[in-house]
This record gives C-alpha cells, sequence and structure tokens, in this order.
C-alpha cells in the first residue's frame, strides 16, 4: 500500500471521484429579502446617514430613537474610530413612539438632521456640539395618514459659490491642479436659513423652512395627478437644475402602476409686492411654488436587457426596485463631455425559493439620460397669423430622454453608497469610509484600501505620486469648501501605515491649495495668522507626527503644534487689543548639519526660529505685547476706574515679569529676520528655490546650508545679546516648561498625563467645581485629543471697561504662563453645552444667560489645530 506521502499516488484514486469540489458560496446576509420589500415599497427609507463633519445618525434597531455617533481619534491609541454614541433626546416624544424611516443630514453650512418616520411627520434636530443635538422643530402637526408617507426629500443648497477640483494633469514630472469655483445649482434656500422639500404618497409636495428667529415654516402644494388607486407614489427624487438663467428643482415619480413623471418646480422666494426695501428688513413671506409637468413616461423605463430571460426563469424573483435617483448635472469641464440630469434606478434580482442549487444575486444599473432639447413652432404657423410679426421664431427647452447603457454587478445592491454585505450603508462625506449596518443594527467600518502592493516610497515612482496627488486633492477640497472633515481621508491614510506617504501629502497640499511656506520677506503677519488654509497644514502635520497620549509626538508635530499655538496667540491679541476694545549660548565651532542633531535631541527651538511662518507670527504677538505695554503704560496715571486700573495693573506685571522684556526679544527677532534675508540674497536664491527651502525646513525640520551663517551667528552673536538683556537668567533654565507638551522625558510625560493643561488657555484643568456635587464639564477635540474647560468669559463693564477686563484678560491667558492670569475676567462654569455655529435661536436651555466677547467666542469655536470640539 502507499504511503499518503508518496509522489506516485494520485490524489483523487484515493478518493474515487474525479471530479472537482465546488468551493462554498456566501451566503447572502440576514434579513436581505425583507429589507429589499422594504425598499420596493418605498423610497425614504435611509436608516443611517453621515454629515458632512463626519457626524454618523443611526436609526437604533427598536425603530423608535436615533443614535449619534462621530468619527474621532482615540485617545488610547491614536486611531481614528467612531466615538460613543449619543440618543437624540426626545425623540420618542415628538413622533409619539412612531416607527421612525428615514434620515437625512443638511450638507451645507447650517448642520441639522431631518427624521422622518412612517406617517410623514418630519422633526428637525441641530447640532449644539459635534456629539450633541438638539430639536429644534417641535410642535409637529402633520397630517397622519397612510398616503403623507415621504417618498423623496432633499435639503436646498446654499447661494454660496464652492470651490472644487478638476482632473490634475502631469505635465514636467509632477501633477498640476486645476481648481475652479462652482455656484451650486438653485432653488437655493433663504440666506442664512434652511429649507427642506419633500413628497407624500398622495402627490403633496411640502416646503419647511426656518424663519429669522429659528421658528419652521411650512408650504403645501397638490400635484393633482392622483385619481386612482395605481396613482400613489412608491419613489421620488429631486435634483437641482438650471434652464439657461434660472434655478429649478427636477422631480422624478414613480407610482404603483410603473409610471414615471418628471416635473419642473420653481420656488420664488419674495413674490411681486413682498421685497423688501434696504430701509426694513424682510419680513416673514410665503414663498410660492410653481409646478411644471414635463414628461411621462410608461413602465417602458424599467424594462432591462434581461427581461425576457427573467420571466421565464421561474427560479428567479421578479426584478425589485431598490434604489431611485434623479442625477444632477455636473459642473462643465473643458476636458469632457457635459453631463446632463440622469435617472438612475437599480433593480434588485434575488433567487427564488425553487431556485435548483445556489445562484448568486445581482443587479441591474438602469439610466435614463434627461437632455434638454429645443422645440420651435412649425415655419407654417407664420402663414396662419395675420401680423407681421413672425411666430414662428417662438422656441422652449424641454427634456428628451435617453437610454444609456444597463449596467450588471453580480452583487446585491440596494443603494448607489452601498458597499459589503451590510443592509444599510453611509459613505463618508469624501467617500474613504462606509459604515454598514446590518440586521442586527450593529455598526461596521470599511475603510477605502490600496490594491496595489509596491507603490515606491518617493516622488519619482508613477504608482506613488499619483496616490499622494489623489490624497492631497481629495484633502485639498475638503479644506477649501469649508463643509466637509478631512478625517475620513486621514483614516484611510493611516490604514496605509507608510511614512513616505504621509510626508509627500503633506508636501502636495500646499501644492494643492496654492499655499507659499516662505514669509521671509512678508511684513503683513496679521494675513499669516488669518489664513485658514495654512491653518489646516499645521494641522496635518502636527495630527502625522502625534501619536496621542501613549506616545510623544516627533520633531515636525512639535513644531506644526507650537506655531499652531503661535496662532492662537496673534489672534488672541489682535481680536483682544485691536478691535475697538482698547485703541489708542557661548562662543563654539558651527557644525555643518545641524539637521541630525535637531532630530535626534527632538528639540524645536531652532527650526522655529529659522523657518519664517512661526517666525512671523511670534514676532508678530510681541508687537502686539509691546503696543499694549506702551499703550497701558501712558493710561495707567489718567485712569480713575478702580477695576480699569486693577485690570491694567495685572497685566502690566505679568508683561513686565517675564524673564525676556517684549521688546529686547522683538529686536533680537528682527535682527534675526534681517540675517535671514541677507543669507538668501547672498546665495541668489530665487523665489521659488526659497519656497521649496521654507517648506522642506518647516515639515521636515531639515537645515538648509544656505542659512548655516546664520546659525552660526545666532550661536555667535545673537544669543550672548539676548542673555545680555535678562536680568535674572535663572527661569528661563529652570522654570517647569513641560505643560506645553515639547519634553520628552518620563517625568514630563507623567506629569503631564496626571494634571492636563487646557489646550486654549494653558491653565490646568480640575474636574470638580467650587460647589459641592458640581462637576466641571470638559470639550475634547474630535482631532488632536486635547482638552479644554466650557468657560464663558463675562466682562466687567459695558463699553471699553468691559472690554479691557475681558479682552485683555483673556489674551493674558493665553499668552503669558497662564497661572497668575484672568485675575479681572469671571470664570463661569456651567454644564450646559455651547452652540457649535447656526440654529441655536430655539435653544435657550442650551445657551447660559451670560454675555461673551464676539472674539473669544470665535475663537473658542474650534480647537488650537482648527478642529471641532465633542462634550465629555
Amino acid at each position: 500500500m502507499p504511503l499518503l506521502m508518496d509522489d506516485s499516488l494520485d490524489i483523487d484514486e484515493l478518493f474515487g471521484d474525479d471530479s472537482a469540489l465546488p468551493l462554498p458560496h456566501v451566503p447572502p446576509p440576514k434579513g436581505l429579502a425583507q429589507r429589499v420589500d422594504e425598499l420596493r415599497t418605498i423610497g425614504c427609507c435611509q436608516k443611517v446617514t453621515w454629515s458632512r463633519y463626519n457626524s454618523v445618525a443611526c436609526i437604533t434597531r427598536d425603530g423608535r430613537g436615533v443614535i449619534v455617533r462621530h468619527l474621532l481619534r482615540s485617545p488610547e491609541d491614536g486611531r481614528f474610530t467612531l466615538g460613543q454614541p449619543y440618543p437624540v433626546p426626545r425623540l420618542t416624544n415628538i413622533h409619539q413612539g412612531v416607527q421612525l424611516s428615514h434620515l437625512l443630514w443638511n450638507q451645507g453650512r447650517i448642520l441639522e438632521l431631518a427624521v422622518v418616520d412612517v406617517l410623514g411627520r418630519i422633526s428637525i434636530s441641530n447640532i449644539v456640539a459635534i456629539n450633541r443635538l438638539a430639536p429644534s422643530r417641535l410642535n409637529i402637526s402633520d397630517q397622519e395618514d397612510d398616503l403623507s408617507a415621504v417618498v423623496g426629500m432633499m435639503w436646498l443648497n446654499g447661494e454660496s459659490n464652492v470651490p472644487w477640483y478638476r482632473s490634475a494633469n502631469k505635465n514636467g514630472g509632477q501633477f498640476h491642479y486645476d481648481m475652479a469655483q462652482h455656484k451650486p445649482m438653485g432653488p437655493y434656500a433663504p440666506k442664512n436659513r434652511s429649507a427642506l422639500i419633500c413628497i407624500t404618497r398622495g402627490g403633496i409636495l411640502r416646503l419647511l423652512y426656518s424663519q429669522a428667529d429659528g421658528r419652521w415654516t411650512e408650504v403645501k402644494t397638490n400635484m393633482d395627478f392622483l385619481t386612482a388607486s395605481d396613482d400613489v407614489l412608491s419613489h421620488a427624487s429631486f435634483c437641482a437644475y438650471r434652464a439657461g438663467a434660472e434655478n429649478n428643482l427636477l422631480l422624478v415619480v414613480r407610482t404603483l402602476s410603473r409610471k414615471y413623471r418628471v416635473y419642473r418646480i420653481q420656488i420664488n422666494w419674495h413674490p411681486p409686492g413682498t421685497e423688501a426695501s434696504a430701509a426694513q428688513p424682510p419680513l416673514p413671506v410665503t414663498p410660492v411654488i410653481s409646478i411644471q409637468n414635463w414628461l411621462v413616461a410608461l413602465s417602458t423605463l424599467e424594462e432591462t436587457q434581461y427581461s425576457s430571460r427573467l420571466a421565464n426563469d421561474a427560479s428567479q424573483l421578479p426584478p425589485q426596485l431598490s434604489h431611485l435617483e434623479l442625477l444632477p448635472a455636473g459642473p462643465p469641464s473643458k476636458h469632457s463631455a457635459s453631463i446632463f440630469p440622469t435617472i438612475l434606478m437599480v433593480f434588485t434580482h434575488l433567487q427564488g425559493p425553487q431556485s435548483p442549487g445556489y445562484r448568486e444575486n445581482y443587479s441591474v444599473f438602469v439610466r435614463w439620460a434627461l437632455q434638454p432639447v429645443v422645440q420651435r413652432l412649425h415655419p407654417q404657423f407664420d402663414q396662419l397669423n395675420s401680423t407681421k410679426e413672425s411666430i414662428g421664431s417662438f422656441q422652449q427647452i424641454a427634456l428628451d430622454m435617453k437610454r444609456l447603457d444597463d449596467m450588471v454587478v453580480e452583487r446585491t445592491f440596494l443603494s448607489l453608497q452601498q458597499l459589503g454585505t451590510g443592509l444599510s450603508t453611509a459613505l463618508s462625506p469624501n467617500y474613504c469610509v462606509a459604515l454598514n449596518v446590518d440586521d442586527e443594527s450593529e455598526q461596521h467600518l470599511r475603510v477605502m484600501q490600496c490594491s496595489l502592493e509596491d507603490i515606491g516610497t518617493s516622488k519619482e515612482d508613477d504608482k506613488f505620486q499619483a496616490i499622494v496627488t489623489a490624497l492631497a486633492m481629495q484633502i485639498a477640497s475638503a479644506v477649501n469648501t469649508f463643509t466637509s472633515r478631512d478625517d475620513d481621508i486621514l483614516l484611510a491614510i493611516q490604514r496605509l501605515s507608510n511614512p513616505s506617504i504621509e510626508h509627500g501629502v503633506l508636501n502636495e497640499l500646499y501644492r494643492a491649495l496654492n499655499q507659499s511656506a516662505d514669509h521671509s520677506f512678508d511684513s503683513q503677519h496679521d494675513k499669516l495668522a488669518r489664513n485658514l488654509n495654512l491653518m489646516r497644514c499645521f494641522s496635518l502635520q502636527e495630527t502625522f507626527g502625534h501619536q496621542l497620549e501613549r506616545s510623544h509626538r516627533n520633531l515636525t508635530s512639535k513644531v506644526a503644534r507650537t506655531t499652531l499655538d503661535f496662532r492662537l496667540v496673534t489672534l488672541t491679541f489682535t481680536y483682544a487689543f485691536f478691535s475697538g476694545e482698547i485703541k489708542n549660548a557661548s562662543r563654539q565651532v558651527i557644525p555643518n548639519d545641524f539637521t541630525k542633531p535637531i532630530q535626534r535631541t527632538s528639540s524645536c527651538a531652532l527650526p522655529l526660529l529659522l523657518s519664517s511662518m512661526p517666525r512671523c507670527l511670534l514676532r508678530h504677538s510681541l508687537h502686539c505685547l509691546n503696543i499694549f505695554h506702551t499703550t497701558a503704560t501712558k493710561r495707567l496715571p489718567h485712569e480713575h476706574s478702580a477695576p480699569q486700573r486693577s485690570a491694567f495693573l495685572t497685566l502690566l506685571s505679568l508683561i513686565e515679569s517675564a524673564p525676556t522684556k517684549a521688546a529686547h526679544f522683538h529686536a533680537v527677532l528682527a535682527q534675526l529676520d534681517k540675517a535671514i534675508q541677507i543669507a538668501y540674497q547672498d546665495a541668489s536664491t530665487s523665489e521659488h528655490e526659497r519656497a521649496l527651502t521654507e517648506k522642506h525646513l518647516f515639515t521636515a525640520c531639515h537645515m538648509p546650508r544656505t542659512l548655516l551663517p546664520v546659525i552660526a551667528g545666532l550661536f555667535q552673536s545673537t544669543l550672548p545679546r539676548l542673555l545680555k538683556g535678562v536680568e535674572d537668567p535663572a527661569p528661563l533654565f529652570f522654570r517647569d516648561f513641560g505643560w506645553l507638551g515639547l519634553a520628552d522625558d518620563r517625568v514630563s510625560r507623567e506629569c503631564l498625563a496626571k494634571h492636563p493643561v487646557d489646550v486654549m488657555r494653558k491653565i490646568p484643568l480640575g474636574r470638580r467645581g467650587k460647589g459641592p456635587g458640581e462637576v466641571i464639564k470638559l470639550r475634547r477635540c474630535i482631532r488632536c485629543a486635547e482638552r479644554m474647560e466650557y468657560v464663558v468669559v463675562v466682562g466687567m463693564a459695558d463699553g471699553a471697561a468691559g472690554a479691557a477686563g475681558t479682552g485683555a484678560g483673556g489674551a493674558a491667558n493665553v499668552g503669558a504662563s497662564g497661572a497668575q492670569a484672568g485675575s479681572n475676567a469671571v470664570s463661569q462654569r456651567t454644564g450646559n453645552a455651547q452652540g457649535q455655529g447656526q440654529g441655536q435661536a430655539q435653544q435657550p436651555l442650551l445657551q447660559p444667560q451670560v454675555r461673551e466677547p464676539f472674539w473669544m467666542a470665535q475663537l473658542q469655536k474650534t480647537c488650537v489645530c482648527g478642529n471641532l470640539w465633542m462634550l465629555e
């Protein structure tokens, strides 16, 4: 008998069968047939939705509530994940326990969530914090019957321009970016307000819009086509459409009799006689909605090239319409043909109960393009006209349907966002992450992955350069629109685990945003502080090199974080002092390369001084301090108000008690600026070369050889001159600066972990308030995980007195060491959440009844790194 490992043994003879064993098929997900039947019945049944700020809303398992989670970085390991679920309050009472059916985020500048139940009642909740929502439309008086169920819904666009990127073209060894301004198609929502339009089963068109006081108003219009039970609607979809100079809405509806109709809808927010004059604010008016029936098509729209085969195949269930969407026309492009509005239908084919064996389910995508055509009267009509005017030149624009090729996918697709085996799916705003929800309401993240095995590590590799360019362009698009966040892109980059890609994306982002890191010859430093695009670049650099609480920052992350702190100080001084609140080392041998010693010691002092961006921000802050010191010194002898004198004396003592005088340090930085300018001029460095040098110095902390004379002069003359102006140098060497988070020693890291610091005010954080049982509410940044105590700075008096107390005191809180600052400002702790933007008029219980300077409120809206807060 041959042994089992003998080569002469035929494995087929061992089993006595020469046929190949079939591989087991993956069974369809549980509950798929039920979900397909639900999608066939009604169009609006989206159980999970993803907002532009990476907040995910999902209907609970019992169908009576909604939970919200946010994509954030975990403080434990620094990886992006979904935060803890937070229920939207009061939904059960508002909808009276009725099953919820549909969720839809407003993707405009005002972040709101619309919640619809099976009876068509709509509630709207506003964002209070990034992980907190509060209902704003509470008094629901919607009609309650089956015909009131919503089958199609859409938030109206805003009127502001949106930057968008065309395809990057490679020329001369690198990609070039082409950005254009695109105005979304109307009709638009009123300025700084929201508007929502929907249609019910019975053909009632509903327009909900918010008034100036935050109240919601509704206008209804009957479509007047419901004459039989077969005319009841099952699906509908809206899209914006521009016909010439007119902004309209296109609406496609599907009836139970499989008829399709296309309507053009116009919304006039200012009917004749209601225009507001310049002296009188606009009054709440009722908009006028006009409807025009453009096209009627029969059930032939649903016929696919596979219908005849399916009709004779009893093993397959009839095709089920699982998704209907009206895709809008694309923006104009120089390199591609025009994209017209397209009706997209997804038909899901499931195997029947009589199917012999296993067959894969599949989906068919059916598309109809709506192409505009010009309709003219026949010339013979001119002969019927008794006047001399020609009526044959009369024309109007209509729509014509053109069938596009069907697409068949050997998978079950329930919608355009379908990914994986989940029954409900939502894509992130940048399409890098998907959230699948199964039949048990369990949520699963699926992250975009790179299928290429070897992508290289430098821009000389074509694959590497293409990937880096695509990621940088997507981040730049999110940064420019100001309506989405790039955390989902960073999650995809994090999963690649390639530091070369991180550095490459950061360098390309400067090019995609058309930002220069060279400010050596720039005298307008306040513009640098207000540059939001550069702030996003700093935030990205700080994120790539920071592993949060389990590790320390690398050198480039320290440089970026300190630059962000410099920016905060600059903005604080600018807002507090110039916004109408207050008016009127020893000599040694210099090595040839400083890059390796600096990276080995991880000291960011030299890169911060040599790089033009942090140096400009620091110099501007010192300039503000000098102006304030001079102004306060002159006004103090003539100030008779006790609170004002106390405020000036406290701040003067803070400035004058610093180890290094601001005026002296400012003069030293001015000399360093001049030396760097001379070094660039002596080396005949062009503007382009200087920009690349400055970017490499800031992003990689690489010391350029051009600045070696400056470094030598810094150690040989500048530092000794600086020390001569210091009366007591001991605080420079022995004061504890561990709270800045720049030290890498174990003691500093443990001390900072035990005693966290408020990232905005630079003071120690506490967990208990002054009163018994009072717990201080904290905010946490969703990106860098830094904390801030929720405080409201209250002024001492009206006018300049209140401004001096709050503005100057708040500035000192950020600019000084933080221990003695803020004695002239009242820090009022509260457990309520602060609003993050719009739509807070109806939430008096969520807003403390205190007064807060506008500039302080603006600075507290986001973290130092420019990202949003969540409440702990």
